[in-house]
């Protein structure tokens, strides 16, 4: 049931044209508006349930004041993102869909995980044969 949940969520987000596609024409001239990470990780947070997170503290200096502190803090503490570094988290930038299929990966408890390659090499073989809209590649 998650696994289809979660799928159903990044379709909606790629059908919306809110995930730019690598090497794609930039926002501006694509006429879309790109998600964020901060937005991305506020979907899967509010398809969760929007649970609290245990602590309100967080290790990112950059989500001061933002609507996503809450989800982030919780995304942090179910170990679905750790940041951009140990202290920034940058909820404004733009979300890949690398960094979106390993959100979803982690929120899905990392299934047949190796840890070999790139941090995203499982997310991302575990989004190509598990959630359709991927297509064949990223």
């Amino acid at each position: 049931m998650k696994k289809r949940f979660l799928s159903f969520l990044l379709a909606v987000c790629l059908l919306l044209s809110m995930i730019p596609a690598a090497g794609a024409a930039s926002a501006e001239t694509a006429g879309e508006t790109p998600l964020t990470r901060g937005e991305a990780l506020a979907a899967i947070w509010q398809a969760e349930g929007s649970p609290a997170p245990a602590s309100a503290e967080i290790p990112f200096t950059d989500l001061d004041g933002s609507p996503h502190q809450s989800a982030v803090a919780w995304a942090v503490e179910c170990g679905i993102t750790n940041g951009v570094s140990a202290t920034l988290f940058a909820p404004d930038d733009p979300v890949t869909r690398t960094q979106i299929a390993a959100f979803l990966y982690r929120a899905a408890g990392e299934p047949d995980k190796t840890g070999e390659g790139a941090w995203y090499t499982d997310a991302l073989h575990w989004a190509l044969r598990n959630i359709a809209v991927f297509g064949s590649a990223l």
